[in-house]
């Protein structure tokens, strides 16, 4: 499915060969995954998972846990898919809407989504979703106060982090086109959160 679509999101690629992709997912749909029990449900990653457990400790560090583990924090692994639970997700019940209210036109509807389930909003991300970018490495100093008593430590950088956006490249670059986001799929779900 993840090469068929269009446009197409290029997966991440590790240093040992493996290619993925990350799903940061709201944590009540982590929640209806984990209680799914169809034959792609919850039990089914992780019998896939077990399966591949000699691929899975590269990813996780020799025995899963410790310092040389890749995805800390992660769900699981499904299709070559790291799934990712975050908590500070926006969601949003019948009436309202993702974008700006005082333009949307998108408005979700009520007798769809009741007051006991609300839309929560997944992302899907591949290779270049997002940027890191340095004007400079980490430091670290050291300063010893009060007589060389009272050691002291500071570290410190500059560096910026930022979703990759582009214009329309036929599109001319001085025109004030709307811009797309690059590398990351909106996946939004209904929940039940009451």
């Amino acid at each position: 499915m993840k090469k068929a679509v269009n446009p197409r999101i290029r997966p991440a690629s590790l240093k040992n060969g493996f290619e993925l992709y990350i799903a940061v997912l709201d944590t009540y749909a982590v929640r209806d995954l984990k209680e799914d029990t169809g034959t792609n449900g919850w039990a089914q990653i992780e019998a896939a998972a077990n399966k591949r457990g000699v691929e899975a400790n590269r990813l996780f560090g020799k025995d899963g846990t410790g310092r040389d583990r890749i995805f800390d924090g992660a769900v699981g692994i499904w299709n070559d898919v790291v799934l990712w639970s975050y908590e500070r997700i926006e969601i949003r019940t019948g009436g309202q809407s993702f974008d700006d209210p005082n333009t949307a036109t998108n408005i979700i509807d009520s007798n769809i989504v009741d007051g006991t389930s609300a839309v929560v909003r997944s992302l899907f991300c591949g290779a270049q979703a997002a940027v890191l970018g340095f004007g400079q490495m980490w430091k670290r100093y050291q300063k010893n106060f009060d007589y060389h008593r009272k050691p002291g430590t500071a570290t410190d950088a500059l560096y910026g982090v930022s979703k990759v956006r582009f214009n329309d490249p036929g599109a001319a670059q001085s025109a004030n086109n709307a811009q797309e986001d690059l590398g990351v799929w909106v996946i939004d779900t209904a929940a039940q959160v009451a």
